[in-house]
């Protein structure tokens, strides 16, 4: 069974932090509050899966593997494929599966803090 974690990007202070911080100042109930009714934050949920680096892979890196770079993590709802984490980006979305090539992927940034990764 994978972990249920977030992390959080603060659009006006362009910061990163982990739910975990945002914990420790607020609390449960602040946290869930002030992300829900807020523009200033976005959240991405963590896949359950780690890179070649053991480095978590959460909603929005930005990854390269099996000879593709500068893909984006996305979930993918359930519509015309089966619901899971892709990779986007070029002619198709490549799913991302636990075990499937694991020493290959390989988190190379963030749609936020990278975003000039995304164009190339």
């Amino acid at each position: 069974m994978r972990k249920i974690k977030f992390r959080v990007w603060h659009k006006a202070r362009k910061q990163m932090t982990t739910w975990e911080e945002m914990l420790s100042v607020w609390g449960d109930h602040e946290v869930v509050e002030v992300i829900k009714g807020s523009d200033e934050w976005e959240t991405m949920q963590f896949t359950g899966l780690k890179d070649k680096n053991e480095k978590e892979i959460y909603e929005g890196d930005i990854v390269e593997f099996i000879g593709h770079k500068n893909r984006v993590v996305s979930w993918t709802p359930d519509d015309h494929h089966y619901a899971g984490w892709y990779a986007m980006g070029g002619i198709r979305p490549l799913p991302i599966y636990s075990g499937k090539e694991p020493n290959t992927i390989e988190v190379i940034g963030n749609i936020y803090e990278n975003p000039e990764l995304i164009s190339k």
